[in-house]
């Protein structure tokens, strides 16, 4: 087994923290995650202490004794003395705590049957088994109650506990919160630079709450901050080789956990696990952000009207840059593999793979794309890659260069 299927599931345990709204909410109730949790169980082990709690989340009793204070401010939460013993404190939900509960649980299953449907009935009940064996082989605590929930709910909950989420730790790196380490790995899959408006569109955050993440990453050296020649307002956020270094050593770790994890698992199993979490999150259609801060879709298109707008993007973009090339009915055939890069809708670039002519040669790569400034190529050239990947063709020899494109190549690798 390489280390490439490794590093693909910690790509997909981090998206899944991503889709799974630790950032800022818990399933969109309004409530952090570590609030949501401690919900949960106070509903299902009524009248735990918080010493018990603590043990049962594998979090310092300080941290559970500040949130169960937030709580009982907001009244969701009560504590009583227990009639046994006066030193020992009950937790219980209150009337508001039950309806955030209620709440809460329609989410989580709304979003999980969302997420689901991506998958056959096999699929599903193949994922939830491995789930519980990821659950199970990173050594998370077993869940002391049940409740009537989807069945993967409690892996997720293990999952998440285990990895220091609820802390908002990761993987054991010192002075890193979660949010830090999501916005430092954003900013590597954007060729190592960023404008803070992308995060901000990115994580949907607010630019005051960006400004403060981004302050303890450069005060950190983890980030720095580069002002564009051309543009003064346009300051970029760049990975130092500080930054590098620890999201290296972040992927090195959690790679060899995840395999000492799955280590019971065949090699195929383990390429099934991480195929069904990348289809379950949706992850075959990545995103990108745009220099300008547009959320960009990278989606593979296979119906006749779609093949025909990327025709049409084609051919209008022809004619916009005066070059007389006609983009005929042989480009986006129902024979070829066909991407787009869109925003809302709307086209920005197209990629093609089109069969050889002679079988014994590689798959050809047709391109047509509009781009107006050098800041946007390392985007697109990410997204060809990203494209060729889809189907195990990798690196494509690509050259850029400004205006429409139209390339006719041979891949480095065919399938």
């Amino acid at each position: 087994m390489t280390t490439d299927i490794y590093r693909r599931l910690h790509r997909l345990v981090r998206l899944f923290q991503e889709k799974n709204r630790f950032v800022l909410n818990a399933y969109e109730t309004g409530l952090p995650l570590l609030t949501s949790r401690i919900i949960t169980d106070v509903s299902a082990r009524e009248g735990i202490s918080s010493s018990e709690l603590a043990a049962a989340l594998s979090l310092s009793p300080t941290a559970i004794s500040r949130a169960i204070s937030e709580l009982k401010e907001q009244k969701i939460i009560a504590v009583t003395s227990d009639p046994l013993d006066q030193r020992r404190q009950r937790l219980t939900l209150t009337s508001k705590g039950v309806a955030a509960l209620k709440l809460l649980d329609s989410q989580a299953e709304a979003r999980l049957e969302q997420f689901c449907s991506r998958l056959l009935r096999a699929e599903e009940e193949m994922l939830i088994y491995f789930m519980r064996v990821f659950a199970e082989g990173l050594s998370a605590n077993p869940l002391m109650y049940e409740r009537k929930e989807h069945p993967l709910r409690p892996s997720i909950r293990r999952i998440t506990q285990v990895l220091g989420l609820l802390e908002n730790k990761v993987l054991g790196a010192k002075d890193l919160m979660s949010i830090e380490w999501h916005v430092l790995e954003k900013i590597a899959e954007q060729s190592g630079s960023v404008l803070a408006k992308t995060l901000s569109v990115c994580f949907d955050l607010r630019a005051n709450t960006v400004a403060g993440i981004v302050a303890r990453l450069i005060k950190g050296k983890l980030v720095s901050r580069v002002v564009n020649t051309r543009d003064r307002r346009q300051a970029k956020l760049q990975l130092s080789k500080r930054g590098e270094a620890l999201l290296a050593d972040i992927a090195t770790r959690a790679t060899d956990r995840y395999r000492t994890a799955l280590s019971g698992l065949t090699t195929s199993q383990v390429e099934d696990f991480v195929s069904l979490l990348a289809q379950f999150l949706g992850d075959t259609e990545p995103t990108f952000l745009s220099p300008d801060g547009d959320l960009l879709l990278c989606r593979q298109i296979t119906t006749d009207d779609e093949r025909s707008e990327a025709r049409e993007f084609c051919a209008q973009n022809a004619l916009r840059v005066g070059q007389a090339r006609k983009i005929s009915e042989h480009f986006f055939t129902e024979h070829s593999f066909c991407f787009v890069l869109s925003h809302l809708g709307e086209i920005r670039a197209t990629a093609e793979f089109q069969p050889p002519i002679d079988p014994a040669h590689p798959w050809v790569l047709t391109h047509c794309m509009q781009h107006s400034t050098l800041d946007e190529l390392p985007l697109l050239a990410q997204f060809i890659e990203t494209a060729a990947a889809r189907f195990r063709v990798y690196k494509p020899d690509v050259q850029l260069k400004l205006g429409l494109l139209v390339w006719e190549m041979s891949l480095r690798e065919g399938f």
